[in-house]
Protein backbone atom coordinates (compact mmCIF):
# COMPACT_ATOMS: atom_id res chain seq x y z
CA UNK A 1 0.00 0.00 0.00
CA UNK A 2 2.64 2.63 0.91
CA UNK A 3 4.20 2.43 -2.52
CA UNK A 4 0.88 3.52 -4.23
CA UNK A 5 0.59 6.11 -2.08
CA UNK A 6 4.45 7.17 -3.09
CA UNK A 7 3.81 7.04 -6.24
CA UNK A 8 0.72 9.37 -6.44
CA UNK A 9 0.08 13.03 -6.65
CA UNK A 10 -1.61 15.04 -4.00
CA UNK A 11 -4.39 17.21 -5.96
CA UNK A 12 -4.12 20.70 -4.71
CA UNK A 13 -4.74 24.17 -6.13
CA UNK A 14 -2.71 26.14 -8.20
CA UNK A 15 -2.99 28.87 -5.94
CA UNK A 16 -2.27 28.90 -2.07
CA UNK A 17 -5.35 28.77 -0.21
CA UNK A 18 -6.50 30.00 3.19
CA UNK A 19 -9.28 28.82 5.94
CA UNK A 20 -12.59 28.79 4.65
CA UNK A 21 -10.93 28.81 0.60
CA UNK A 22 -13.12 26.07 -1.91
CA UNK A 23 -11.71 24.12 -4.48
CA UNK A 24 -12.38 21.28 -7.27
CA UNK A 25 -10.55 18.38 -7.90
CA UNK A 26 -10.66 15.80 -10.64
CA UNK A 27 -8.26 13.52 -10.94
CA UNK A 28 -7.73 9.64 -11.99
CA UNK A 29 -5.10 6.86 -10.66
CA UNK A 30 -4.33 3.04 -11.35
CA UNK A 31 -3.22 0.82 -8.52
CA UNK A 32 -2.15 -2.62 -8.36
CA UNK A 33 -2.83 -3.42 -12.03
CA UNK A 34 -6.86 -2.30 -11.23
CA UNK A 35 -7.97 1.40 -12.55
CA UNK A 36 -8.94 2.94 -9.78
CA UNK A 37 -10.84 6.41 -10.06
CA UNK A 38 -11.58 8.56 -7.02
CA UNK A 39 -13.71 12.01 -7.68
CA UNK A 40 -13.87 14.54 -4.99
CA UNK A 41 -15.92 17.90 -5.00
CA UNK A 42 -16.28 20.21 -2.33
CA UNK A 43 -18.60 23.57 -2.53
CA UNK A 44 -21.32 23.04 -0.37
CA UNK A 45 -21.13 19.29 -0.40
CA UNK A 46 -17.94 16.38 -0.89
CA UNK A 47 -18.26 13.33 -2.15
CA UNK A 48 -16.04 10.44 -3.21
CA UNK A 49 -16.82 8.00 -5.76
CA UNK A 50 -15.17 4.81 -6.25
CA UNK A 51 -15.19 2.70 -9.21
CA UNK A 52 -18.20 5.13 -9.99
CA UNK A 53 -20.14 4.22 -6.98
CA UNK A 54 -20.36 6.97 -4.68
CA UNK A 55 -18.39 5.73 -1.26
CA UNK A 56 -18.41 8.94 0.85
CA UNK A 57 -20.17 12.12 1.30
CA UNK A 58 -20.80 15.31 4.13
CA UNK A 59 -21.82 18.75 4.00
CA UNK A 60 -18.57 21.34 4.56
CA UNK A 61 -18.07 22.20 7.83
CA UNK A 62 -18.57 26.51 7.82
CA UNK A 63 -22.41 25.49 7.50
CA UNK A 64 -24.60 26.34 9.97
CA UNK A 65 -24.58 23.49 12.85
CA UNK A 66 -28.38 22.23 11.92
CA UNK A 67 -26.51 21.80 7.94
CA UNK A 68 -23.57 20.41 9.09
CA UNK A 69 -25.26 17.53 11.73
CA UNK A 70 -27.42 16.77 8.65
CA UNK A 71 -24.91 14.56 7.16
CA UNK A 72 -24.79 11.88 9.78
CA UNK A 73 -28.99 11.77 9.00
CA UNK A 74 -28.02 11.47 4.91
CA UNK A 75 -26.14 8.63 6.29
CA UNK A 76 -28.94 6.98 7.79
CA UNK A 77 -31.78 7.96 5.26
CA UNK A 78 -29.55 7.05 2.32
CA UNK A 79 -27.89 3.74 3.75
CA UNK A 80 -29.47 0.38 3.02
CA UNK A 81 -28.41 -3.25 3.92
CA UNK A 82 -26.38 -3.98 0.19
CA UNK A 83 -24.46 -0.30 0.65
CA UNK A 84 -23.52 1.50 3.70
CA UNK A 85 -22.65 5.24 3.24
CA UNK A 86 -20.46 7.29 5.84
CA UNK A 87 -20.91 11.00 6.73
CA UNK A 88 -16.90 12.14 6.33
CA UNK A 89 -16.27 15.00 8.58
CA UNK A 90 -13.68 16.96 10.54
CA UNK A 91 -14.66 19.27 12.96
CA UNK A 92 -13.23 21.94 12.68
CA UNK A 93 -11.20 21.40 9.70
CA UNK A 94 -9.41 19.17 7.64
CA UNK A 95 -6.01 20.11 9.36
CA UNK A 96 -7.55 17.86 12.56
CA UNK A 97 -6.78 14.92 10.62
CA UNK A 98 -3.35 15.91 9.41
CA UNK A 99 -2.07 16.95 12.82
CA UNK A 100 -3.50 13.62 14.07
CA UNK A 101 -0.83 11.97 12.38
CA UNK A 102 1.74 13.56 14.53
CA UNK A 103 0.08 13.65 17.99
CA UNK A 104 -3.45 13.19 20.03
CA UNK A 105 -5.21 16.60 20.31
CA UNK A 106 -7.92 16.64 22.01
CA UNK A 107 -8.39 20.91 23.00
CA UNK A 108 -11.75 22.53 21.57
CA UNK A 109 -9.54 24.99 19.96
CA UNK A 110 -10.61 27.24 16.81
CA UNK A 111 -9.40 26.08 13.52
CA UNK A 112 -6.69 29.16 13.39
CA UNK A 113 -4.57 26.65 16.06
CA UNK A 114 -4.73 24.00 13.58
CA UNK A 115 -2.57 25.98 11.26
CA UNK A 116 -0.37 27.23 14.20
CA UNK A 117 0.78 23.68 15.21
CA UNK A 118 1.48 22.59 11.93
CA UNK A 119 3.15 25.21 11.21
CA UNK A 120 5.22 24.49 14.12
CA UNK A 121 5.70 20.48 13.11
CA UNK A 122 6.69 21.22 9.59
CA UNK A 123 9.01 24.11 10.22
CA UNK A 124 10.80 21.61 12.24
CA UNK A 125 10.19 18.47 10.87
CA UNK A 126 10.86 20.08 7.31
CA UNK A 127 12.36 23.49 7.63
CA UNK A 128 9.12 25.11 6.14
CA UNK A 129 5.67 26.22 7.54
CA UNK A 130 2.69 23.89 6.88
CA UNK A 131 0.93 24.77 3.03
CA UNK A 132 -2.10 23.20 2.40
CA UNK A 133 -1.27 23.30 -1.35
CA UNK A 134 2.16 21.27 -0.74
CA UNK A 135 2.31 18.88 -3.50
CA UNK A 136 3.97 16.15 -1.36
CA UNK A 137 2.09 16.92 1.96
CA UNK A 138 1.02 12.98 1.79
CA UNK A 139 5.06 12.05 1.84
CA UNK A 140 5.87 14.59 4.28
CA UNK A 141 2.55 13.27 7.09
CA UNK A 142 3.79 10.06 6.26
CA UNK A 143 7.64 10.05 6.66
CA UNK A 144 7.10 12.23 10.02
CA UNK A 145 3.88 11.17 11.26
CA UNK A 146 1.81 8.10 11.35
CA UNK A 147 -1.67 7.05 9.33
CA UNK A 148 -2.01 4.19 11.83
CA UNK A 149 -2.36 6.61 14.96
CA UNK A 150 -3.81 9.47 13.03
CA UNK A 151 -6.78 6.87 12.49
CA UNK A 152 -6.24 5.67 16.38
CA UNK A 153 -6.47 9.32 17.89
CA UNK A 154 -9.47 10.15 15.65
CA UNK A 155 -11.42 7.20 17.40
CA UNK A 156 -10.32 7.97 20.33
CA UNK A 157 -11.70 11.84 19.59
CA UNK A 158 -14.98 9.93 19.21
CA UNK A 159 -15.09 7.28 22.06
CA UNK A 160 -18.53 7.82 23.92
CA UNK A 161 -20.04 10.47 21.59
CA UNK A 162 -21.85 8.17 19.24
CA UNK A 163 -25.43 10.01 19.86
CA UNK A 164 -23.98 13.45 19.79
CA UNK A 165 -24.01 15.86 16.88
CA UNK A 166 -21.58 16.02 14.69
CA UNK A 167 -21.19 19.78 14.97
CA UNK A 168 -21.44 19.49 19.12
CA UNK A 169 -18.04 17.36 18.88
CA UNK A 170 -14.79 19.70 18.63
CA UNK A 171 -12.43 18.56 18.24
CA UNK A 172 -13.40 15.37 15.95
CA UNK A 173 -13.04 13.79 12.42
CA UNK A 174 -14.31 10.72 10.79
CA UNK A 175 -11.59 11.04 7.54
CA UNK A 176 -10.68 7.72 9.51
CA UNK A 177 -13.55 5.84 7.73
CA UNK A 178 -12.61 6.94 4.17
CA UNK A 179 -9.15 6.04 4.74
CA UNK A 180 -9.74 2.78 6.03
CA UNK A 181 -12.41 1.74 3.29
CA UNK A 182 -9.85 2.94 0.57
CA UNK A 183 -7.03 0.49 2.91
CA UNK A 184 -9.32 -2.62 2.20
CA UNK A 185 -9.52 -2.27 -0.84
CA UNK A 186 -5.79 -1.78 -1.88
CA UNK A 187 -5.00 -4.86 0.35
Amino acid sequence: MDTVFKQSKWIWAKNSLSVDDYAQFLDTFSSCDKEVTIRISCDTAYALYLNNKLLEFMLCSDFPNDKFDKAEEMEKTYSSEELKYHAIWSNQCFELWLLLHFEYYNSPNDRKNYFDKLNNIFKEKTGKLYDKTEENIYDIVNQYGSQIDAIRYAKKLLEGKEHSKPSDIIPATKIYEVIEAINKYLN
